[in-house]
């Protein structure tokens, strides 16, 4: 007996013997039968229905399966892509983000080094034919194996040298490319160098800083950890000068060893949220001697000396993800 389903719906059917299963995205209802009416669904869910047919009786039962989120609307661009229409270009004059580095840049061989991996792929092949090969292909001639088996050996080495010389040569490049974390900054980028144990590498936290636009003391002071794969840009487009305008505080907020600028040191004590916690206070230290500067200038402008009637300013730790427990191991 035929079933209606709604217009759209994705269906599968099950050959079982004896029963025919369909499931659909909506809800099916037999001809002629009541309408099968799911309970309302939670948000973050969807319904479905199976529905059963099995020698003249259907039965139906309700589930519901979870889903991240339903579809969010498009955006400008998609929507003319759906409505036949091409993304508009963006303007010529629209800067780049990063003018100075390339990052499409993708390594590729030139004639030469093809012809190089090449011929170092044939010498490999005539060592292992003239000193390992023949005792080999002997060995294989008298136990009957055809010629293509002797000869396997001597061809997969030539192929894994060919390869490795070119992966050596593809990284070569990828190497040649890469500069400092100071050429890669912005022009209000500052690096601040954390003290180790004597003998390791020094590390180079990078970091950005926003003061209160309003003139006088801050009344606190700000540092921002970020999270898991992000770094400090993740503060500062949206978040850093809005926070030092709102809260009329010094605001700063810093890359975590392993991302960003910060620069990579072989240590690795500086890869746990311990050391996070330790460079985030570091960055309140850092952050109020840049008050503290503020205010000496504007008391020498003013003629009243080094300006110390100021309150020292409250001292404030934030985290997002990952740098919550940063945050957390800070204000403890």
């Amino acid at each position: 007996m035929p079933l209606g389903a709604a217009p759209g719906a994705a269906a599968w059917t099950c050959p079982v013997r004896g029963s025919t299963r369909r499931h659909d995205r909506a809800p099916l209802a037999r001809t002629g039968s009541p309408r099968v009416t799911p309970p309302k669904a939670r948000i973050g869910a969807s319904g479905a229905t199976m529905t059963t047919v099995s020698r003249g009786r259907s039965r139906a039962r309700f589930f519901v399966g979870l889903r991240a989120r339903g579809p969010l609307a498009p955006l400008p661009a998609a929507a003319d892509a759906l409505n036949g229409a091409s993304p508009s270009p963006p303007p010529a004059d629209t800067p780049e983000l990063y003018p100075n580095l390339d990052l499409d840049f993708v390594p590729a061989m030139t004639f030469a080094e093809w012809a190089r991996g090449a011929a170092l792929a044939a010498l490999a092949a005539l060592l292992h034919a003239a000193f390992v090969a023949k005792l080999l292909s002997r060995k294989l001639a008298d136990a009957g194996a055809p010629w293509h088996v002797a000869a396997a050996p001597t061809v997969a080495l030539a192929a894994l040298v060919f390869l490795l010389h070119r992966y050596v040569t593809l990284e070569a490049k990828e190497q040649a490319r890469l500069i400092s974390e100071r050429q890669a900054a912005d022009a209000d980028s500052l690096f601040h160098p954390m003290g180790g144990p004597a003998g390791d590498d020094e590390l180079r936290v990078h970091y950005k800083l926003r003061r209160p636009p309003r003139p006088g003391p801050p009344r606190a002071v700000v540092a921002c950890c970020h999270g898991f794969g992000a770094n400090a840009w993740s503060w500062e487009r949206g978040a850093l000068t809005r926070l030092a305008r709102a809260l009329q505080a010094t605001v700063i907020a810093h890359d975590s060893p392993g991302f960003g600028l910060t620069s990579r040191p072989t240590n690795l004590r500086w890869y746990v949220p311990d050391a996070n916690a330790e460079i985030a206070r570091t960055m309140l230290d850092v952050a109020a001697r840049a008050h503290r500067s503020l205010d000496e200038r504007a008391g020498r402008a003013t003629g009243g000396g080094a300006g110390g009637d100021s309150p020292p300013p409250r001292r404030v730790v934030v985290g997002h993800s990952m740098g919550g427990i940063a945050a957390a191991t800070a204000a403890g």
